[in-house]
Order: C-alpha cells, then sequence, then structure tokens
C-alpha cells in the first residue's frame, strides 16, 4: 500500500492478507536454526485447482512450489531450490 489521505489501517491490512490466506492453504512452517522449510498437508480450495508460487525468500534460499488439486487432495512439489534449506513435504 502506499500512503495517501484518505488510506486507513484496515486498508492496509486488507492487502497482506492475501499473504495469510497462502500461509494457511500451503501450510508452511519455516524452521531457520535447522535450515529446514516444512509443508504440512497443503490445502487449495474448490476454486483453485492449481498455484505456483515463485521466488519464495526464506533467508538466503529461493524457491518455487507448485501445487495441484484433484478432488480432494493437494499435492506439493519443489520447482526451484536455489539455496541449501530442505524442504519437508508431508501429505
Amino acid at each position: 500500500p502506499v500512503k495517501y489521505p484518505g488510506a486507513c489501517p484496515l486498508q492496509a491490512w486488507a492487502t497482506g492478507s492475501i499473504f495469510q490466506l497462502l500461509q494457511m492453504m500451503v501450510n508452511l512452517r519455516a524452521v531457520a536454526p535447522g535450515n529446514n522449510l516444512h509443508i504440512f498437508q497443503p490445502t487449495l480450495p474448490k476454486f483453485i485447482n492449481q498455484l505456483l508460487v515463485r521466488n519464495l525468500r526464506i533467508g538466503s534460499t529461493v524457491l518455487d512450489l507448485q501445487l495441484e488439486r484433484a478432488d480432494t487432495t493437494t499435492t506439493c512439489k519443489v520447482v526451484k531450490n536455489s539455496g541449501n534449506l530442505t524442504v519437508v513435504i508431508e501429505s
């Protein structure tokens, strides 16, 4: 968001809420001391069949993640991992 006279805190919150929604769907848990990223039972809603998360930066690592939904199952795979981050996906 940008600063302008008619802005209010609720507008700033609404702009950032997409990141919370994404974290809930993908279920990301970064564990910095172990240099790990855990993805536990990712779930896409019925109206999203495919999601590509590009340039997700965690520390010095940049990831691309691809999620696909088929019926009630969502799969997740790492498309790109530019660092030494260990990604653990539990479906």
